[in-house]
């Protein structure tokens, strides 16, 4: 009876483990401002940057490092980059433990001349001007 016990006492400490943590991440309580699925890390915050120009985007993407934007994880200029159009389309399908997620179009980093691919979780994707305003959403790989 005693090692059920044990065992018992066991399942129950670590099925309350993985509710504390289910809840800190679906809270959004990330300690350094952002969220990993697979191998990408994205800004927790979708909406950190509002709406930019894609050339903008690019710009200030690449210029994201730790201790802006509410980050602080190490992060370098030249880590973070927009997403490929691929990769928003899978995000914007799953925002669960995300801030201020945007129904209107993020750019990614596909681009054809002077169009860029939008992506939207409401609308279907689409080729946008660069010149035209978008939300931004940093994306960057595991180091």
């Amino acid at each position: 009876m005693r090692k059920n016990g044990k065992v018992l006492t066991g399942v129950v400490a670590f099925c309350l483990i993985l509710t504390v943590t289910g809840m800190v991440w679906a809270a959004g309580l990330f300690p350094d401002g952002t969220v990993t699925t697979g191998n990408l890390v994205w800004l927790q915050d979708a909406d950190s940057f509002g709406r930019l120009t894609w050339d903008q985007a690019a710009s200030q993407v690449n210029n994201l490092a730790s201790g802006s934007h509410g980050l602080s994880d190490g992060s370098k200029p030249g880590d973070w980059h927009l997403p490929t159009k691929s990769e928003l389309e899978s995000r914007v399908r799953n925002v669960s433990g995300f801030n201020n997620v945007s129904s209107e179009y993020y750019w990614s980093n596909t681009t054809e001349g002077s169009q860029a691919w939008a992506v939207s979780a409401n609308y279907p994707s689409g080729k946008i001007n660069k010149g035209n305003v978008n939300h931004v959403w940093p994306v960057r790989s595991i180091k």
